[in-house]
């Protein structure tokens, strides 16, 4: 199948074709970082998140390359990776043993021996600042989902432009193959690990080993360490959603969906979500399960303000993921957490007096009559307008959601605290009531407050 043109909330009509050409049922394994200080960045993640550094890779481990510290908090794993000095400090013959890789050799290794060096970590920094570089899914055969995705785009990826024309190259080439299928073990174990091209300098990594990925918060080579321990509880517990923003979002999509065979979950256009002075394209990829969501954003051009989308695509120098949605099962309870550990900033609805006295009742007076578990009490409500929390449903659930400003200097990177309220089933496999994936959308009745609410900052801070 082929997306040739966008047809909108309204008329788009959810089906899923289960067409993955690879079989990714275990969802998000982990997210990696690159920056510029691995320390400081997973120090307030945890701080701020309630996670626990789980594990590092630095030069105990004999990793010259970079250090690195694996975070966890529930089913979160989050990796921060920073590169040590350029030249000297690179491992000695990492480019003999990468062009063996590409060669067929099967020997198994740490993963640092055969991933990107110290001066394509700092180009990465240079340009995009602390950001998402892979995005790792779990999979039965990582080998089989190289071959299939490789085979799919036939080893090419989205040739990026501007909007004046301009490429934009991206550190690893032109080829939608970063790293081949490699075996890399440790005392715990042995995986494959391969790495394709997501979108700009961000790649998808495909990790699978016969007895499962669990021992694991990032992949064989790191060495566990019980330092520190969060004083906080976790207040976030998994990945929902990762959203990545794009020059052009249908050759994005289609070149995704030929390499994974994921199928669209939603849509959105400028007439659905955008505001009077700008907007935003938007849709939304997933797999079989739909426990990866990959909602991909493009900026819409032509309005009286330049999109925010494209003042990400101007900070970031290129494509790359704007947001990371962390599930929570008690919002409240998370929000006030973060914001007394001083690590994140919220945004804030610019007019908070319209959208929780009239904006937001009448999206849900219309289901006013569904379900009675579904119905917010007026505390919940209450609590919600005190902390800034969006408030959302569909016919299937309701979404309580909030978003952090930029993670750092640039605009660019935040995040999105959610919590999902229904869509509850029995789910036979793991014995135990389990929650739909994406119940209650994707915050369509929000995007207008959101989007009111980024322009307010980033007018604040002179960056439109």
């Amino acid at each position: 199948m082929v997306l040739t043109a966008l047809v909108g909330a309204a008329n788009f009509k959810r089906a899923n074709p289960r067409s993955d050409t690879f079989t990714s049922n275990r969802g998000f394994h982990h997210i990696e970082f690159w920056c510029a200080d691995a320390t400081a960045v997973a120090y307030r993640f945890c701080a701020g998140l309630g996670m626990t550094q789980r594990e590092i890779s630095d030069t105990s481990t004999d990793n010259r390359t970079y250090a690195s510290r694996a975070c966890v908090a529930g089913n979160l794993k989050m990796v921060f990776s920073a590169p040590y000095g350029s030249g000297g400090w690179t491992t000695a013959g990492k480019v003999a043993k990468r062009a063996k890789r590409e060669g067929g050799e099967k020997e198994a290794v740490p993963y640092h021996e055969v991933a990107g060096d110290a001066t394509n970590m700092h180009e990465f920094v240079r340009r995009h600042g602390t950001a998402v570089r892979a995005v790792c899914i779990e999979v039965e055969d990582a080998q089989a989902a190289f071959d299939a995705f490789v085979k799919g785009v036939d080893d090419k990826a989205v040739v990026e432009k501007s909007r004046e024309g301009a490429v934009v190259t991206p550190l690893d080439g032109t080829r939608a193959v970063v790293l081949p299928p490699t075996r890399v073990s440790d005392e715990r174990g042995e995986a494959t690990v391969a790495e394709v091209k997501l979108y700009g300098d961000v790649v998808l990594r495909f990790l699978s080993s016969p007895g499962g990925c669990g021992a694991w918060t990032c992949v064989p080579g790191y060495r566990v360490t019980p330092l520190p321990v969060s004083p906080r509880k976790p207040v976030v517990v998994r990945a929902d959603h990762i959203v990545g923003n794009v020059f052009d979002l249908l050759a994005q999509a289609n070149y995704l969906m030929k390499g994974t065979g994921f199928h669209e979950f939603a849509e959105f256009t400028a007439e659905d979500v955008g505001t009077v002075d700008s907007g935003l394209n938007s849709l939304v990829l997933a797999n079989n399960e739909e426990n990866v969501l990959l909602p991909i954003n493009e900026p819409t051009y032509g309005t009286k303000r330049k999109s925010q989308i494209l003042t990400y695509l101007e900070q970031n120098e290129g494509c790359g993921v704007q947001h990371i949605a962390l599930s929570t099962p008690d919002i409240i309870s998370a929000v006030i957490a973060m914001r007394e550990s001083g690590s994140f900033e919220f945004l804030e609805p610019p007019d908070a007096k319209h959208y929780y006295g009239v904006d937001m009742p009448s999206r849900l007076k219309k289901y006013a009559n569904s379900d009675p578990s579904l119905q917010l009490s007026e505390k919940l409500i209450a609590d919600c307008e005190r902390l800034g929390i969006l408030i959302d449903r569909d016919d299937r659930g309701i979404l309580l959601q909030i978003f952090t400003r930029p993670v750092s200097d640039r605009s660019t990177l935040f995040l999105e605290v959610i919590q999902r309220i229904g869509c509850m089933h029995f789910d036979a496999s793991v014995k135990a009531e389990v929650q739909t994936p994406g119940c209650g959308g994707f915050g369509k009745g929000n995007f207008k407050a959101l989007f009111a609410s980024v322009e307010k900052h980033e007018s604040a801070m002179r960056v439109a």
